[in-house]
């Protein structure tokens, strides 16, 4: 009887001292439970492609205050974002991308100042991608297959100044491309198809040798291609 109650005691330590839990392309099934907020010292949580997982993103999640990567994507998360994730401010990498998720994205997501890697993509989300310049840090943001809209300002471009792989493809955004949408001098990867893109393409800046990928199609753009393509 000492035993098993010394191994019980062993094994709720190492629960509750437990800083990363991945468990991917399994079956898990059901809610997220509440009873996650007692893992307090998580800082990664990775679940990926477990299509069984349903349900609204829990509110135990938000007892995680040491969580910085939290990446559900490819399950079957529903609801919208609640307004407390903009509370995790230690998060960099947050992946909630083809899910059920629907709704206007809430004013606090966009206090995630620390957000390196975010991924939206393949919901039913919304919001103005103006919003999304306050996130000063992005190096990675995918946003494609949702409802985002508004305009793609000069200045949403210069705060996004690290990054090096930008998707906005397949939404609302009405625009002109910005003159200065090549400025981001470690940009790779750079897809906006699919959106309601007019006027000309801008010149792409002489300092911007990183770029590999550019799609532009299935918008108004006037195909005048600049020389300095080449």
């Amino acid at each position: 009887m000492l035993l098993l109650q010394l191994l019980f005691f062993i094994s709720i330590v190492f629960v509750l001292t437990l800083k990363v839990n991945a468990t991917a392309n399994n079956n898990l099934t059901g809610a997220l439970p509440m009873e996650i907020q007692y893992l307090h010292r998580l800082e990664v949580l990775s679940l990926p492609f477990n299509a069984g997982l349903t349900g609204p993103l829990t509110f135990g999640l938000a007892k995680l205050g040491n969580l910085e990567k939290l990446e559900l994507p490819y399950c079957s998360l529903t609801g919208t974002i609640p307004d407390w994730l903009g509370d995790m401010n230690l998060l960099t990498n947050l992946g909630l991308g083809n899910n059920i998720l629907y709704g206007e994205v809430p004013s606090t997501f966009f206090e995630l100042s620390n957000m390196e890697y975010l991924g939206l993509d393949d919901n039913a989300l919304d919001a103005d991608i103006a919003s999304f310049g306050k996130l000063s840090n992005l190096q990675q943001l995918y946003l494609e297959d949702n409802g985002f809209f508004g305009t793609l300002s000069e200045d949403v471009i210069s705060s996004w100044s690290k990054m090096v792989e930008l998707d906005l493809s397949s939404n609302a955004l009405d625009t002109t491309l910005p003159n200065n949408i090549f400025s981001m001098t470690d940009l790779e990867v750079l897809d906006l198809h699919d959106n309601k893109l007019k006027g000309s393409l801008p010149e792409i800046a002489s300092e911007n040798t990183q770029l590999k990928f550019v799609s532009l199609y299935q918008n108004g753009l006037d195909w005048k291609i600049p020389t300095s393509i080449n």
